[in-house]
């Protein structure tokens, strides 16, 4: 019987409390001479399923206060480019950013769109076009190139997946419409969101996606070791965190998944375990999963 069973869990949250202060925060816009914005790199390529990501603006000098930063969203001069259209391939959080002197950096935020269609790389430019308490300096502007999902084979794996798998007790579990997101597109990292909702909401399954050299497909494994939650409050222990081991307890190494013929499944032929630890060390299982079936809906 699995230790964790019967035992209640609430995610422990950490409330937010705002001083009470006749302190007012300065938001005097820079005065000193010498201060200048620009954007820190001049090329930028996401994938239409990246969602949100950020360009950073750099401030050079040493500012006694705010740095005022708008920008403009514009088009390329390019013809034989496609143009990337705001609010429809792409969102902008604001075009008004405000840098403080202690930081001296900050982004603009930008979420992209993901479309059903097959696209061409589209792109737009991001200028900064004005700052108060600063000079614009040269390298002002940042081209974007959004790839279509499928331009990447680790993108064209993301999105909805169905995860199905039985528990510790053999009975079967369906999570219908898990999201496989993109941590890193370099090394292949990624993580299921909301893989077990039947046992928890809130957790993730870490998983790497690694090229095949034989075949140029990308095969799935799980890293053992990673954390599916953490701050999590058990009965009798305290805050925890789950983490994913093998069956016998290794938080090294990982466990290799398999595609199917026809490449419309991944198989995993080794049990996985949710192991809840405090402070570093085990305190038993939470859960263990088995003959498990990856299949994504995209």
């Amino acid at each position: 019987m699995k230790l964790f069973k019967y035992l209640s869990i609430f995610a422990a949250c950490t409330v937010a409390l705002t001083s009470c202060s006749d302190d007012k925060e300065d938001y005097s816009i820079n005065t000193v001479p010498g201060v200048g914005v620009s954007v820190e790199t001049a090329e930028m390529v996401v994938n239409e399923m990246k969602g949100i990501f950020q360009i950073p603006l750099v401030v050079t000098g040493e500012p006694n206060g705010y740095v005022k930063v708008t920008v403009k969203v514009m088009g390329t001069d390019d013809p034989e480019q496609e143009q990337a259209i705001a609010d429809s391939h792409f969102y902008v959080t604001s075009e008004t950013i405000n840098i403080p002197a202690d930081t001296k950096t900050a982004s603009v935020e930008i979420r992209t769109q993901y479309l059903e269609s097959r696209d061409p790389d589209r792109y737009f430019r991001v200028v900064i076009e004005s700052a108060e308490g600063a000079i614009v300096q040269p390298l002002n502007t940042c081209t974007v190139a959004i790839q279509d999902r499928l331009s990447s084979p680790i993108y064209a794996l993301s999105g909805p997946w169905q995860l199905e798998f039985s528990d510790y007790d053999n009975t079967p579990i369906v999570t219908p419409n898990a999201t496989l997101d993109v941590v890193n597109e370099a090394t292949g990292e990624c993580q299921f969101i909301g893989f077990y909702p039947a046992l928890y909401s809130g957790l993730v399954l870490n998983v790497v996606l690694r090229e095949d050299e034989a075949t140029g497909k990308y095969n799935m494994s799980i890293p053992l070791g990673t954390t599916a939650a953490e701050g999590l409050n058990f009965t009798g222990l305290g805050e925890c965190d789950v983490i994913v081991t093998d069956s016998s307890g290794k938080t090294s190494g990982e466990i290799i998944g398999t595609w199917n013929d026809d490449y419309t499944m991944v198989q995993f032929s080794e049990s996985i375990c949710l192991a809840v630890f405090n402070e570093g060390a085990s305190k038993g299982l939470w859960d263990r999963l088995s003959n498990m079936k990856f299949m994504p809906l995209l």
